[in-house]
């Protein structure tokens, strides 16, 4: 499924069938063709699917993503909330908050208001984002987070690193059982990085 906004248009369906509510809202549907759909920029946009992938483009509203397998590429919304079994989902701009939880796959996410990610099995990386909590199974988290900010991480299987702005000194949280720990960090109160992995090492550094 492919969802596009653009300034001036209205609701165009190809693929699907047009269902218009009392309350202003549309649904649609298809059973088996491939839907592309064009509508007007900050539109809120739900999408559920069974296998396939879903993709956006342009800055949409509130976006609810639920799949059981597929990639999700969302380029620009002002919330996004996804949740899928199997898939690698990427993500552009959130100026609000983003929820992903992925039983296997990847998650990227270019920039964000907050995160909150649960993978079962996968890598996590985040290039800008304020508050992050990331829990996972197996998988690599990776994450860049703004100065003042609340980062919690905890993972089985992986290593952890977070990287802040040049001078940011949150209070530090960090152990492995099974790696090593490092801070290029000095300790203090700018936020908080509290991160622990049970196998793989953990480290914060100035970027």
């Amino acid at each position: 499924m492919r969802v596009t906004a653009e300034p001036g248009a209205g609701l165009a369906v190809v693929g699907g069938d047009v269902e218009l509510g009392d309350d202003g809202t549309s649904t649609i549907t298809s059973r088996s063709m491939a839907i592309t759909v064009r509508c007007a920029p900050g539109c809120d946009v739900v999408i559920g699917t069974l296998s396939g992938s879903v993709s956006t483009t342009g800055p949409l509203g509130n976006v609810s993503v639920a799949t059981a397998s597929g990639r999700v590429e969302v380029e620009e919304a002002a919330a996004l909330d996804v949740r899928t079994n199997s898939g690698r989902v990427v993500v552009g701009t959130c100026h609000g908050p983003v929820r992903c939880n992925v039983g296997s796959g990847r998650v990227e996410v270019a920039s964000a208001e907050s995160i909150d990610v649960s993978v079962t099995s996968g890598r996590v990386e985040v290039a800008d984002t304020g508050d992050a909590r990331v829990h996972t199974t197996s998988g690599r988290v990776v994450v860049a987070a703004r100065a003042a900010s609340n980062v919690h991480v905890r993972s089985t299987s992986g290593r952890v690193e977070v990287s802040l702005p040049d001078g940011c000194c949150p209070a530090l949280h960090l152990a492995t059982s099974s790696g090593k720990v490092r801070s290029d960090v000095p300790a203090g109160d700018d936020g908080t990085v509290d991160a622990a992995t049970v196998s793989g090492s953990v480290r914060v550094r100035w970027r």
